[in-house]
């Protein structure tokens, strides 16, 4: 067994649990199993890359466990945290993918693919964007 082998296990038994306590209404444990699934992540992805790992890596993974602590204390100001550390994940996440995207090489058959992909996170936008809130 590799070494990251059961940091994974652990992220795909916890995401299971988790998505059985939610259509439970458990949320004590809906809350409990979310906390563990950031930190298994970090350990799989450092363990698999030889216990190196990048300053914007790091952060990322930082910003999501703060998110997490956020989201636990559950203080009148924990959504505008939240918000602004999912919002910097995702800014540090399209800066990465950006810089990969200057060395991969695409074929004319990955088009298609690549088009399905683009319409799909489109759709997931539009769709996420164009919601009602309740207020």
């Amino acid at each position: 067994m590799k070494a990251s082998t059961p940091s994974l296990i652990l992220f795909f038994v916890t995401s299971a649990l988790v998505v059985l306590f939610k259509l439970l209404d458990y949320e004590g444990l809906v809350l409990c199993g979310k906390s563990i699934l950031i930190p298994s992540l970090f350990i799989f992805y450092f363990v698999s890359n030889n216990y190196k790992i990048t300053f914007l890596k790091g952060l990322i993974f930082l910003l999501l466990f703060i998110r997490d602590i956020f989201t636990t204390l559950n203080i009148s100001e924990s959504a505008m945290g939240s918000f602004l550390c999912i919002l910097a994940v995702y800014v540090l996440l399209l800066y990465l993918a950006q810089k990969d995207f200057k060395f991969l090489k695409f074929s004319y058959k990955d088009s298609l693919s690549i088009f399905i992909l683009i319409l799909g996170i489109g759709a997931i936008c539009y769709s996420v964007l164009n919601l009602e809130l309740e207020n």
